[in-house]
């Protein structure tokens, strides 16, 4: 196997990196061009680079019709000085007995030597060079502070998506990426069988279930003192999973939709984080998200503090001349009232969708809402749009 690696900042990617891509891909026969942006470059370590989060879509978007090539975002996720022999390493390890190439511009051959563990480096892959380009991300980044048109020198996805601006999607996961009322109902019904109360329709849910879910509880005739409630709720989880449930019909879309407008996306959840992280990991869905936010107990109550977390963790990731609040371009997409006190509290946008655990009629006096998670992600497009 023929695997190319191709590191760099990419702050920000433009025209002359994707005609390095290509021309690597045809001129080497690779297998696999592997494009991996550095958290930081050794030899650019004066200077921050823009917020890796958003820096990394814009790559996505920059090489997304390229054949045989994959955004990895290892090194950013690694963070710490990005140095090639590392990832270099891992590639061998992980591809054993492929020929690997370094893709390098002409102007860095001279000082290849002196790259951290040049001799191990040299026997691990072959360097390959190209010509620099007339693209300058330094000349990209001078004509974004100074809003002059930077059309020649990026793809126009990227174009695009820059005028955005740093916009991020916050999924609430019950009800919403997963589509398990069914299994919510029939997880509260079987509780109440066991105590000789009757059952609750789908309807009556949808129209009355709401967080705190000790609330609703008392309200279907399980009314338990405090220290009988984490093993009711134990029983709750316990019977939610031998029930069938799955990942909502148009998620999987939703999400290519945000990523294909360079939106970043992660989630909020009330769920325990242990669960949370399983579930998402087991439908396949973990590409998709920068984060995975979820809870440390079973309590079903609000997930405010978690989602304050995570909203400063997404602003400490935004590096922006004058600097972007995370407030102002981040919006959650969720199915219930409380994802809408959530973002209220957040102070960031909202827009709820109609196939989760609550019916329409609770949903439209309070945000746009959504038919489909597709739908749902355009209002939120045309929400940062509008920005």
């Amino acid at each position: 196997m023929r695997i190319g690696l191709y590191g760099g900042s990419f702050d920000p990617v433009h025209n002359g990196h994707v005609g390095v891509a290509k021309a690597a891909l045809a001129e080497l026969s690779l297998d696999r061009l592997f494009v991996i942006p550095a958290f930081v470059s050794p030899f650019k370590t004066d200077r921050a680079p823009s917020g890796n989060w958003d820096r990394l879509e814009l790559v996505r978007l920059a090489f997304a019709e390229l054949p045989n090539t994959v955004v990895d975002d290892r090194e950013l996720r690694k963070r710490g000085v990005s140095y090639a022999i590392d990832t270099v390493r891992e590639f061998a390890a992980e591809y054993p007995g492929s020929e690997i190439f370094f893709l390098v511009g002409e102007d860095s051959v001279a000082g290849l030597p002196r790259w951290k563990d040049y001799d191990e480096l040299v026997k691990l892959c072959t360097f390959k060079s190209f010509p620099r380009t007339r693209e300058s991300s330094t000349e990209i980044r001078r004509r974004i502070a100074t809003e002059e048109d930077i059309s020649d020198l990026v793809p126009a996805k990227v174009v695009e998506r820059i005028r955005l601006g740093f916009c991020h999607i916050l999924w609430d996961w019950n009800g919403t990426l997963l589509a398990d009322v069914d299994a919510e109902v029939g997880s509260l019904n079987a509780m109440l069988a066991r105590r000789g109360l009757g059952p609750v329709t789908k309807e009556f849910f949808r129209e009355n279930f709401a967080f705190p879910a000790r609330d609703f509880y008392r309200l279907v005739g399980m009314d338990v003192p405090d220290a009988e409630w984490d093993a009711l709720a134990k029983e709750y989880h316990d019977t939610y999973h031998e029930l069938p449930y799955g990942i909502d019909p148009g998620a999987v879309a939703a999400l290519e939709a945000a990523r294909a407008s360079g939106v970043s996306q992660s989630i909020i959840s009330a769920l325990h984080q242990d669960f949370l992280d399983e579930e998402v990991e087991r439908f396949g869905l973990r590409p998709y998200f920068d984060y995975v936010y979820g809870t440390d107990n079973l309590d079903g109550g609000s997930k405010l503090s978690r989602a304050r977390e995570l909203l400063a963790r997404l602003a400490s990731s935004i590096d922006k001349s004058p600097p972007v609040p995370a407030t102002t371009t981040t919006i959650l997409i969720g199915d219930s009232i409380h994802d809408f006190e959530v973002a209220s509290a957040l102070g960031i946008g909202c827009v709820l969708y109609s196939g989760g655990s609550h019916s329409r009629g609770r949903l439209e006096p309070l945000a746009k809402v959504g038919d489909t998670l597709e739908e749902c992600v355009k209002i939120a497009l045309e929400k940062f749009r509008r920005k």
